[in-house]
């Protein structure tokens, strides 16, 4: 049992492994293309760089030798000298090439300290017929030193076979365009191909050093955590009218996958509380995880199931909740109350639902001193008796205090983590910061998943229009327009 327990683990960890290099290869398909495009030009530049254009000056010949012996001799021999006259003078061609006796007079012929060019010599078969051609750099040369081969060839022969006689057959011409053509395809498509799979190895490697979250399978190895609900990936269209849509349960299906996971998340969820906790808590480990997102409509679904809900904003850096829902109406939140700027809670009602929002127009760069457990817990505790549940939506808690500060005042967290996103170890430290803090984690939610059998896809990811985090993985305490020190990964949709 355990055996076979170990090899399904071994296969789900290599198909994860796989899965995740796809997902690599599709983000860096720019500099996969990038690798091709280069490798396909630098070969094309390679082999023009090492093209040389060659020119061919050819002659025909007939072949006659002449024997100055016995005419008895010559006559019996006629016909074999007939048919085997160019093979003879082929077969010494090289060898007379070669010749101390044959270069010098082609140089003086040629009135030149070398042979530019190459000589050979073919014969053509069953005739006394013969090929002469001359490969040169220049036409010019090419024309020249066949001339000159020509003239001092019969001179260099006789002490070999004897008198022999060329019959032009063909008159060489001078070439007018070189004979090999430049042949670039090959070499393009070997670079192109060379540095596809260079990005892809690079890919591969990114994938294999990158640990994060594949399925809640890897959560439940890491934490002692249960998973409330799979929250799908959703596309959204890139030529949508409505480019603004946000991810709402009022905005889908109600049979839709994506409402289907957030009613399983409220029914897990309401299965964790007891009868007193009212006070829900919404995290994450990093920006751009979409927990925002899930507190939003983690308290739309507790509203259509007749519950009357606030839905508080906590993230004073950047306050997103009044954006997801599409509410533009002034109102003060958490950050006013906690400044002194505000004596009473004033909620905004969203319509046609009994939830209320309680969320700040305004973002605060440093909230830290205006997070006072004493004010904090009085205006919690005084929201329990009017609501049956309160959903907060806080900032990510791996490198900032803001959610830890909040957890003690909290019934229970519900932690967000979004699937091939953040990395192990830093899930990890942020889950250990909310327990060191007091936070009692009921599970979490593993988002952006597959959607089984709706077509689902992945590639355009949520529309939350929420532009103030980005991802990266460098560290700092910076804000602006990458707070929390994160930089937003390239492909990433504005997601919080």
């Amino acid at each position: 049992m355990k055996e076979k327990e170990k090899k399904e683990s071994s296969a789900n960890s290599s198909a994860a492994f796989y899965y995740k290099a796809l997902l690599q290869i599709r983000r860096l398909w720019a500099l996969l293309l990038a690798l091709a495009v280069l490798g396909g030009s630098f070969m094309f530049w390679i082999a023009k760089r090492r093209y040389t254009p060659l020119y061919k000056a050819k002659a025909v010949f007939e072949v006659r030798v002449d024997y100055s012996g016995n005419n008895d001799i010559i006559n019996n021999a006629g016909h074999y000298y007939g048919n085997t006259a160019a093979d003879l003078a082929v077969a010494t061609f090289p060898h007379l090439l070669q010749s101390d006796v044959m270069n010098q007079l082609l140089r003086k012929e040629l009135e030149m300290p070398y042979i530019p060019g190459t000589i050979t010599a073919t014969s053509v078969a069953e005739t006394s017929l013969f090929v002469m051609e001359v490969t040169s750099a220049s036409p010019q040369y090419a024309y020249d030193i066949i001339r000159a081969a020509m003239k001092v060839y019969p001179q260099v022969s006789q002490q070999v076979i004897g008198d022999i006689q060329l019959h032009i057959s063909k008159e060489p011409t001078l070439p007018t365009k070189p004979f090999n053509a430049f042949s670039w395809k090959r070499n393009v498509l070997f670079g192109f191909m060379a540095g596809l799979i260079l990005g892809v190895c690079i890919a591969v490697a990114c994938a294999a050093m990158r640990r994060t979250v594949m399925g809640s399978d890897d959560v439940r190895h890491m934490l002692n955590l249960s998973c409330l609900a799979h929250v799908p990936d959703v596309p959204v269209k890139r030529r949508a009218k409505n480019t603004d849509r946000k991810l709402l349960l009022t905005q889908h299906d109600s049979d839709s996958p994506f409402c289907e996971s957030i009613r399983l998340l409220r029914l897990n969820l309401l299965r964790k509380l007891s009868e007193t906790d009212k006070v829900i808590m919404v995290t994450s480990t990093v920006p751009a995880e979409g927990k925002s997102s899930i507190a939003t409509n983690l308290a739309l679904s507790l509203a259509q199931n007749g519950k009357k809900v606030l839905l508080m904003d906590a993230d004073l850096r950047g306050p997103s909740v009044k954006s997801i829902l599409g509410l533009t109406e002034p109102s003060t939140g958490l950050g006013e109350y906690l400044n002194g700027n505000q004596k009473r809670a004033i909620f905004l009602s969203v319509p046609e639902t009994p939830l209320f929002v309680f969320a700040d127009d305004t973002t605060i760069d440093d909230p830290t001193p205006l997070l006072n457990q004493d004010r904090i817990s009085k205006i919690i505790n005084s929201l329990r008796d009017i609501f049956d549940y309160i959903v907060i939506d806080t900032p990510p808690c791996h490198l900032l205090a803001d959610a830890t500060s909040i957890a003690p005042f909290a019934d229970q967290t519900l932690y967000v983590i979004r699937r091939d996103f953040a990395e192990a170890s830093q899930i990890y430290e942020g889950v250990q910061f909310l327990a060191s803090g007091g936070a009692n984690i009921c599970g979490f939610v593993l988002n952006r998943t597959f959607a089984s059998g709706h077509g689902s896809h992945y590639g355009y990811g949520y529309g939350y229009g929420y532009g103030k985090y980005g991802y990266g993985y460098g560290y700092g305490y910076g804000y602006g327009s990458k707070r929390y020190g994160y930089s937003k990964r390239k492909g990433d949709k504005e997601d919080e």
